[in-house]
């Protein structure tokens, strides 16, 4: 059998798998090494596949560890590279105003659920 360290799906997955077993320490490095395999650049954000993207995903699904794990400023971070590869919706907003709210960040949630409102 062959390995590939540098597969980032693996790691994605394996993070997964981690955060549900509620191990999300070791699941936010697994994300974070899925990132940085499958890292985009500026050339590649113009061309970027945002519905088929495993970095995007991977930012996505650390934003909800971090969520979990207590992380909170850190989830808004995550969330927030995630929107800045594609026009924002209704939905992207609501889960960085919830993480805001958690993160105490009261003013900006506001914000982001009056936006949301209007």
């Amino acid at each position: 059998m062959s390995t590939n360290s540098k597969n980032s799906a693996a790691y994605h997955k394996r993070a997964s798998a981690k955060e549900k077993l509620c191990r999300y320490a070791e699941a936010i490095l697994d994300y974070t090494k899925s990132i940085e395999l499958d890292d985009i650049d500026e050339f590649d954000r113009e061309e970027l596949d945002v519905t088929n993207s495993g970095c995007l995903l991977s930012y996505f699904h650390r934003g909800n560890t971090r969520l979990k794990s207590g992380d909170r400023q850190e989830a808004v971070e995550d969330y927030t590279e995630v929107i800045s590869f594609r026009a924002i919706t209704t939905d992207d907003l609501m889960i960085i105003a919830k993480a805001r709210r958690y993160a105490e960040d009261l003013e900006s949630a506001i914000r982001d659920f009056t936006t949301t409102i209007d």
